[in-house]
């Protein structure tokens, strides 16, 4: 799951059978399913028991593959990968490729969750830019506007 994103015929045939496990009556009464696998899936602070969704357990596994590329720039697989996949830009700034690898395409996918809640950090101002990088969460890239309206 660290390594390669799973078919979706896989999670679609592990997670009901994790669901069986979990709901299962006696040879001589039948199932009983409280909820959705969904909803059991959800934290508990949100009134779910919180089981793992197999899809976004791959996921998460992958941006942490994606997380340790992007920390350790200088590791040999991280080399390799820059070599053969983006070698005239940041790893964030990376694209699919021509022909990429299921490895290359398993990490792609992590990284796009990694990127959906990397921040920039101000520090002295030197290496951000204040229109590509995004500040506040859920908001996305800034954008100016010609017109301004104060109120």
């Amino acid at each position: 799951m660290t390594c390669f994103k799973f078919p979706h015929y896989f999670n679609k045939k592990v997670e009901p059978m994790m669901a069986q496990f979990w709901c299962r009556g006696t040879t001589q009464s039948r199932k009983i399913h409280w909820k959705s696998w969904s909803s059991l899936c959800k934290s508990k602070f949100h009134g779910g028991l919180d089981f793992r969704s197999m899809k976004a357990f791959n996921q998460a596994l992958l941006a942490k593959q994606a997380w340790r590329i992007l920390q350790a720039p200088s590791s040999l697989v991280a080399q390799l990968l820059k070599a053969r996949y983006y070698p005239h830009s940041s790893f964030l700034d990376s694209g699919k490729g021509h022909r990429p690898s299921l490895v290359w395409n398993s990490i792609s996918w992590g990284k796009t969750l990694l990127q959906s809640v990397l921040r920039s950090s101000v520090g002295n101002g030197t290496s951000i830019s204040i229109y590509k990088d995004a500040w506040i969460l859920g908001y996305g890239k800034n954008t100016l506007s010609s017109k301004a309206s104060y109120s």
